[in-house]
């Protein structure tokens, strides 16, 4: 779920030229992990180990170690400024950037970071002081320069902050840039016709860019061409492979007659656009910590940046820091379009972190809440008032049956621990420990937990009711899932849950989660062919082979040129000795697609096997080992090719080897079978299939 697409130049690739990072080649782990931390080597090997893991927490407070036994190191201070960057601590960035200044009064970032920082608080002065006392590269220049013309145009100097922006530069993405925040300036200062011109002409040019898409709508439908806006995200639709929901949301609007909210309202919102995108993009390419840095710059300039928010947490999930990706999911509101989108990624990130029944239970209650279309209740002031006269009864008389308990989650806030929740919750602090048993999956430390983070509470409903009173004396923190009514679409979801079943191998949920998906598509379009692909899988782990095989057969129809489809059901016939020959061509046409598949090579190998063209299925298959070397079931079929054209003690090695991969239970008794026998005419190897 790599989504969204935001606006910025695609041609903006460059690195920076004033700022290399300084974690870049420190990934993996070797002997500097046993490095001492209580020295000043100890503790900068530390760092810069669990900068490496993106554990910034971590790497910054061994670099503020370090520092205290040199404090004077302007590398280590440059280290330790960009990790609170990274971690979003900007306050402790401040106080390290003022002292990076003192050693290197002209230091590029930590100048400019200063000067960010006092536009923020409205300096406008001092932060153009900050902007002349550091060198400027091409990404110091332009981000500069947007924000000079910002501060120009709150200071009412409309035209300056045009001319700045259209300073010649022969460096396209950089010129782009300067159009784009020139558009968004003029729409601030309601220079109609003249934003318009700017929108449109960068439009032409890049009219498959969300974030640009979203803001030229928004522009149109706020200058009450709501025709015009319809027309722009209509033709994004038809071109763009994906539907990003905030355009979905934004059609929506625009179609209900509701009004219409300026794409950027301020200075300092028109500012983190910039950060934002330059994050957005260089997070989904080689610099990750690049990215990390751009959109928490962006969310300090705009604290309710939701789409920075999902940004960020996509990126903290491919670098598998899943509990900080977590927090900034669970900040995103229920009103944003993303928020579904969110939901699902918060649940692959515990799947990822190896709690895969905790995310399925995210998965399950957001399937319900969608289906019920109507927001969930907070367990605070108002929580709960809804529960029948009979769990109410229980309640009150302490029933300790399994209907007397029910499981909630809480979202940690500042100054919370395990002891003062469980105090308030249960009025015994001692209870922290059913709290940290209870959400193991998600904790390894019962001493550290954040605000922002998840728990499962499991509370008695006599408990329940006491919270509910306690809670009308405080800020409800017991909350579950709120859903706007906005989102609908119940395909994602219960697409996201049959994979999460698939890959748990719960092959009945899986398929049941699929069929739910395919009732609502209606007339099914070719982008649909994976919903039956996945469903005919779970159709096939459960042995109901004509469905599985009706299911292939419509992915196919509705996208005929899948490989993966072609080689699943090809091998599939294959296995059971059906229709060989027409398997022979739906594989044969799967390699050619993709001729460097292991698996599909793997499968041509096995129809000519099938057929009894053992010479051909030699080669091939001998190609597919080589391809996937650690695949156990391609062994194996090498092994019996072996066997078939008289070469005995090669079989037996590759059978051998086969065991050496760890085969499931069932491929390792027909292993051992072979090993003590060898392959009689009767006999042929029964495989597991690969997805």
């Amino acid at each position: 779920m790599t989504r969204p697409l935001y606006f910025i130049c695609a041609l903006c690739c460059l690195s920076l030229v004033y700022f290399a990072s300084p974690f870049q080649g420190v990934r993996a782990e070797g002997p500097l992990s046993q490095a001492p931390s209580h020295s000043f080597l100890g503790s900068y090997l530390a760092g810069r180990l669990a900068s490496g893991r993106y554990d910034t927490e971590e790497a910054a407070s061994y670099m503020r170690r370090a520092l205290d036994y040199e404090p004077g190191n302007r590398r280590i201070l440059e280290q330790a400024f960009l990790l609170e960057l990274m971690g979003g601590r900007f306050e402790a960035s401040r106080k390290l950037a003022n002292k990076l200044i003192v050693i290197d009064p002209s230091h590029p970032f930590a100048r400019l970071y200063r000067g960010i920082d006092e536009f923020k608080s409205g300096h406008h002065q001092q932060a153009e002081l900050q902007f002349a006392a550091g060198q400027e590269g091409p990404l110091g220049g332009l981000i500069s320069h947007i924000v000079r013309a910002w501060m120009l145009s709150d200071q009412g100097k409309l035209e300056e902050a045009v001319a700045l922006l259209k300073k010649k530069t022969e460096v396209n993405w950089v010129r782009d840039y300067y159009q784009y925040q020139r558009a968004l300036i003029l729409d601030v200062n309601n220079q109609t016709e003249r934003a318009e011109k700017a929108y449109a002409r960068l439009y032409r040019k890049y009219h498959q860019m969300v974030r640009l898409v979203g803001s030229y709508a928004q522009f149109l439908a706020k200058a009450g061409q709501k025709d015009k806006a319809l027309k722009v995200l209509n033709e994004h639709f038809k071109k763009s492979p994906l539907n990003h929901p905030d355009l979905v949301a934004l059609r929506k609007t625009l179609l209900a007659g509701d009004v219409v909210e300026p794409f950027v309202r301020n200075s300092k919102e028109g500012v983190a656009e910039v950060f934002f995108s330059l994050g957005d993009r260089r997070g989904n390419g080689a610099a990750i910590d690049d990215g990390l840095i751009f959109l928490q710059l962006a969310r300090f300039l705009r604290s309710d940046f939701a789409a920075a928010d999902f940004s960020l947490a996509n990126l903290l999930y491919g670098a598998k820091k899943y509990d900080r990706a977590i927090v900034l999911l669970n900040n995103i509101p229920a009103d944003e379009p993303t928020w579904l989108d969110a939901q699902i990624l918060k649940a692959q990130n515990l799947k990822d972190k190896g709690a895969t029944a905790r995310g399925i239970e995210v998965l399950k209650r957001l399937a319900a809440q969608v289906e019920k279309n109507s927001p969930a209740v907070l367990a605070g002031a108002d929580a709960h008032d809804q529960d029948s006269a009979a769990q109410q009864s229980a309640a009150e008389e302490g029933a300790q049956g399994p209907s007397s308990v029910e499981e909630k989650n809480y979202i940690v806030k500042s100054g919370d621990s395990l002891w003062s929740i469980a105090k308030a919750l249960f009025g015994d602090g001692e209870r922290y420990k059913d709290i940290f048993q209870k959400n193991k999956d998600v904790m390894n430390d019962q001493d550290r937990i954040y605000p922002g983070q998840e728990l499962v509470i499991v509370l008695p409903l006599n408990g329940l009711r006491q919270a509910r009173v306690a809670a009308k004396k405080a800020p409800p923190t017991v909350r579950e899932f709120e859903l706007p009514k906005a989102h609908s679409n119940l395909l994602q979801v219960y697409n996201a849950l049959a994979r999460f079943y698939l890959d748990e191998k719960k092959y009945k949920n899986a398929s049941e989660s699929y069929s739910k998906a395919i009732s609502l598509l209606g007339q099914p379009a070719s982008s649909h062919w994976f919903y039956f692909y996945g469903r005919g899988i779970s159709y096939e782990r459960q042995k109901t082979w004509a469905l599985a095989e009706q299911d292939f057969k419509r992915a196919l129809q509705l996208n005929p040129n899948r490989a993966d489809v072609m080689n699943y059901l090809g091998y599939s016939w294959v296995d059971q000795n059906l229709h060989l020959k027409e398997a022979l061509a739906l594989i044969s046409k799967a390699v050619q697609l993709k001729p460097n598949s292991g698996y599909y090579v793997d499968s041509l190998g096995w129809a000519y096997y099938r057929l009894g063209q053992y010479k051909r299925a030699v080669g091939l298959l001998e190609k597919a080992v080589t391809l996937q070397p650690d695949d156990p079931v391609i062994n194996d079929h090498l092994g019996d090719v072996y066997w078939r054209v008289g070469r005995h003690l090669e079989a037996k090695y590759q059978w051998k080897q086969t065991l050496s991969l760890k085969p499931e239970k069932e491929l390792v008794d027909q292993i051992q079978q072979k090993l003590a026998t060898g392959l009689t005419d009767k006999q042929q190897a029964k495989v597991l299939m690969k997805k």
